[in-house]
């Protein structure tokens, strides 16, 4: 919960209407936190998980996975996390910013592996490859939740063979340069 006493700048303490407006300002920015939104949507009964009224078995011996990436991963997998609780295996997380922040609830089975943004790096580059190793080692029965958020394509890069980081990175600083949609980047990207 942001406190609306955050939002109270000199003008809105002297305006009659600023703590209803500091107020509004706090309670829209909760109700569009990605880790509220996580829980507003996924709900865990006995042995499912339930994501708008879809059922997933979550079996004992069934191992479960979250990927998350995106500069709001890290509040989404913290939130999919407590709600799985004992039945999540492992997984990966990438934020723009970690600060060497634990994950919340997550009990060590989430590595976390910044990436770089908006113009993808080294890191970006490692977390693409960490995520081709999780999926490779993946069973027929395991559970993989992906959780993609703003950001996502240049924190975790996998570029296709014959594209170097240079050129995405070269690709990618041109785009942004000339003033290029994050929808007309993320084609070239894919």
């Amino acid at each position: 919960m942001i406190a609306p006493a955050r939002f109270l700048t000199r003008s809105l303490r002297l305006s009659p209407h600023g703590p209803a407006i500091a107020r509004i300002l706090a309670a829209s920015l909760d109700a569009v936190h990605p880790g509220e939104a996580i829980g507003r949507f996924v709900r865990r009964g006995n042995d499912e998980l339930l994501i708008a009224n879809k059922s997933y078995p979550l079996d004992k011996d069934r191992r479960t996975f979250i990927i998350a990436f995106g500069k709001a991963s890290l509040p989404m997998a913290e939130s999919l996390a407590s709600i799985l609780g004992d039945r999540l295996t492992g997984g990966l997380v990438i934020p723009k910013h970690a600060a060497g922040r634990p994950l919340v609830s997550a009990r060590g089975l989430l590595t976390v592996m910044e990436g770089g943004h908006p113009i993808p790096d080294e890191r970006s580059l490692a977390a693409g490859r960490r995520v081709i190793e999780l999926l490779s080692s993946l069973r027929a029965d395991d559970l993989v939740f992906c959780l993609i958020s703003g950001g996502g394509s240049a924190l975790m890069a996998a570029p296709v063979g014959g594209v170097t980081l240079s050129d995405l990175q070269a690709l990618t600083s041109s785009l942004l340069a000339c003033g290029a949609s994050i929808e007309e980047i993320n084609i070239l990207r894919r």
